[in-house]
Formats: structure tokens, C-alpha cells, sequence
């Protein structure tokens, strides 16, 4: 609770900060299920220091996490986005839906 009140606060300061932050925050638990390589980034992920340099993960002194997302029919807008279902094995016979 408190770190969301945090968060939440610091949104109103500078909500440029708030995606990249609250990725590298929720990239951990997933990253736990590769164990080798959560034991290789979490230290990254959990540093104090920022590094800015774009130089090779394993010379950095700290990472955050982040995501892109295009789609040729939307670019950024994921909200553009359409999906179509086929059936596993290639079926031509839509699902019975009902």
C-alpha cells in the first residue's frame, strides 16, 4: 500500500518515470521462474544507481525495464490492434461457441 501511494504521488510529478518503474518492479516475480536468469539481473533491477550509458547489460551498474509495442495496423496505438483465431492444426471449422 505504501509503495503505491508513492507511486501515485510521484505520478503527479513526472508520469514519464511510472512505466518504466513499475515494469522493472513487476519484471522480478516473472523473472523468479528462470531462476539463472533472475539470479544474473535482479541485482540490476534493484540497484540504486541509475545508468544511463548504452553499453552492454553486464557493464551497467543498474537497469530498468521497459516495453515497446507496434503493430502495423495501430503503430503505438495497442488499442488499433485486431487479432484473428484459427483453429490448432489448421482447421477451417470455427469453435463452437455456444
Amino acid at each position: 500500500m505504501i509503495r503505491a501511494a508513492k507511486f501515485v504521488t510521484w505520478y503527479g510529478v513526472e508520469m514519464g518515470h511510472c512505466c518504466p518503474i513499475s515494469m522493472t518492479s513487476s519484471i522480478l516475480p516473472a523473472l523468479r521462474h528462470q531462476p539463472d536468469l533472475y539470479a544474473d539481473l535482479e541485482p540490476l533491477f534493484t540497484s540504486r544507481s541509475y545508468d544511463p550509458a548504452n553499453v552492454p547489460i553486464q557493464e551497467k551498474a543498474g537497469i530498468t525495464a521497459g516495453m515497446a509495442m507496434t503493430e502495423k495496423q495501430g503503430g503505438s496505438d495497442v488499442r488499433a490492434n485486431t487479432t484473428t483465431a484459427r483453429p490448432v492444426g489448421g482447421g477451417d471449422r470455427a469453435p463452437n461457441t455456444s
